[in-house]
């Protein structure tokens, strides 16, 4: 077992995919205040699906390859099925567990 999942929360981890890809469908896009690690708040977008209560935090990676396949415009993400799947990344010298996604 992934040690992340000691943790649940509300938002998907890459660890909770368990190595596979998972289609999932758009339910709602909206925007929220998150804590930052430097105790201040910053706004991100929040994405919900169906059949599901895991909400995804978008990354601007991630949010470009959405709007290449579906708009600019978030409303237009609704009832659209994406593709998501674990890997890794490398911040620094760092390397962390991501969610990307597939499109």
């Amino acid at each position: 077992m992934d040690y992340e999942l000691m943790f649940p929360g509300r938002f998907l981890k890459a660890a909770e995919l368990k190595g596979r890809d998972v289609t999932l469908t758009i339910a709602r896009v909206e925007l929220e205040a998150l804590p930052t690690d430097s105790g201040t708040d910053k706004i991100r977008g929040i994405v919900s699906f169906e059949r599901t209560p895991k909400q995804w935090v978008v990354n601007r990676t991630n949010a470009v390859c959405v709007v290449a396949m579906f708009g600019r415009n978030t409303d237009g993400w609704v009832s659209k099925r994406i593709t998501l799947y674990p890997t890794t990344t490398r911040l620094g010298k760092d390397t962390f567990d991501a969610i990307r996604v597939k499109g």
